[in-house]
């Protein structure tokens, strides 16, 4: 069976908006460091639907000129220049280095977690659901659980119903946060849940052009090692959760 989502975004990578596009992309010194940081995570955009459509190397290449753009806007920051949402940065170079695996050195979270604790503090009950969206799949990639865990019971009385469920990446967030804290529940039952998650998210991710949110939930349900087993992945989950949907073709990545 064809696979028109797949079919749809490799025409976009092949295209002169994709991966030519991307690769012409050069570190600009001259530019702010919001801008450096904005073209960062655009090629590592691209280099994640490279992977998805199988083109390793036009990824490692791009994987490498992401690095460099995102690592010098953070040095930029730490030296007083000021990026918006920062911790952002902090988290796409990691994801950046988890693809690209060694010899490439996984950065540290420590500032972008000081800033996500910042958001999480203004955390009313009704403002909790969109900010904790954002903010308990990063901790959970920060290796906090218990972070998360200890938020999200903490609002979810106030937690609309339809997004308590395991489908919301917050809910997700917490249930995988939670079996990392205190075992909840069977291997089999977690493999149902992420099954479920993954089913109704990959989708929408690929076809609203959510390359970076598609990454990090690879990363998060599936653990891979850094590296070819990270690369591997972003393509086999793809493949899995995309084989049998007919849908419009993928956005355009800027």
């Amino acid at each position: 069976m064809k696979n028109a989502i797949l079919e749809k975004l490799a025409e976009v990578v092949q295209g002169p908006f994709g991966y030519p596009r991307w690769s012409q992309r050069e570190l600009d010194p001259t530019l702010p460091a919001y801008s450096i940081a904005g073209r960062g995570d655009s090629i590592l955009s691209g280099a994640i639907q490279c992977l998805i459509v199988g083109m390793e190397e036009e990824a490692k290449e791009l994987l490498a000129k992401s690095d460099l753009l995102m690592t010098t806007a953070l040095q930029r920051a730490l030296a007083g220049e000021s990026i918006q949402n920062e911790e952002a940065c902090h988290f796409y170079l990691a994801q950046c280095r988890w693809l690209a695996g060694p010899p490439a050195i996984p950065p540290d979270l420590s500032r972008a977690c000081r800033l996500l604790n910042e958001s999480a503090a203004t955390a009313t009950r009704h403002t909790f659901p969109d900010v904790f969206e954002w903010v308990l799949p990063r901790w959970l990639d920060a290796e906090k659980a218990e972070e998360c865990v200890t938020a999200f019971e903490r609002f979810q009385p106030a937690y609309p119903p339809a997004r308590r469920r395991h489908h919301s990446p917050a809910a997700m967030s917490y249930l995988l946060a939670r079996q990392r804290v205190r075992h909840t529940l069977s291997g089999t039952e977690l493999v149902k849940l992420a099954d479920d998650f993954l089913a109704r998210q990959v989708p929408d991710f690929l076809i609203n052009g959510w390359y970076l949110d598609y990454a990090r939930w690879v990363k998060l349900i599936t653990g891979a090692d850094s590296g070819p087993a990270a690369r591997a992945a972003i393509r086999e989950i793809a493949e899995r959760y995309t084989a049998d949907r007919t849908t419009p073709a993928p956005r355009r990545s800027t």
